[in-house]
This record gives structure tokens, C-alpha cells and sequence, in this order.
């Protein structure tokens, strides 16, 4: 289901995440809200938030989402993780970058 958050019309994903398919961590441990994040892709964030996506668990040996988001200055995936109750106060694992840059 990783594939979904780089998808770019939001009809697309929206209707595999209707139909039943879930976010699950890519081939590289990488979740498909990290991906998301990580390229500031608000939509298909926003969607997988929407069915469940695990928004909390770090890249391995990396961010988490809302790290990943503030490291690529994407303030508005942060300001949709923490609209979402996601604790974004730890610090990226990427490059200690914190919430307050994005």
C-alpha cells in the first residue's frame, strides 16, 4: 500500500483506500504516511490518516513522519500529523531537524 502515497490524482488513492486496501510498511520499513510526509504530499496524507495509517512509527534508522515532514520543510504535513494527535516532538533521527523548522 506504500504506493498510494505517491500516487498524484487524489481520486486514485482515495478509491484503493475505499476498496479496502491498507497502509503497510514498504519492502524498506518505510510507512506509507512517512512517505507522505517526507515529500509533503497533503492528500494522500490526509487520506491515510483517514483509514488508519500508522503515522508514528520512524523510518528505520530514521524520522518519523512528522520528522521526515519537517526536515523536507513541509509545515503543512506537520500541521496535519498534529491535527491528527501526533506527537511531534521528537526529534528527527535523520538530522536531529525539529518540528519548529518546518
Amino acid at each position: 500500500m506504500r504506493f498510494v502515497s505517491v500516487w498524484i490524482r487524489p481520486f486514485s488513492y482515495r478509491l484503493a483506500l475505499s476498496r479496502g486496501a491498507r497502509p503497510a510498511p514498504g519492502p524498506d520499513g518505510a510507512t506509507a504516511a512517512w512517505v507522505a510526509a517526507s515529500r509533503g504530499h497533503v492528500g494522500p496524507l490526509e487520506a491515510l490518516l483517514a483509514h488508519g495509517a500508522d503515522a508514528l512509527t520512524p523510518q528505520p534508522g530514521g524520522p518519523t513522519p512528522c520528522g521526515a515532514a519537517a526536515d523536507g520543510g513541509h509545515a503543512d504535513c506537520v500541521e496535519l500529523l498534529l491535527d491528527h494527535g501526533v506527537d511531534c516532538t521528537r526529534p528527527s533521527k535523520l538530522n536531529g531537524v525539529s518540528v519548529s523548522t518546518a
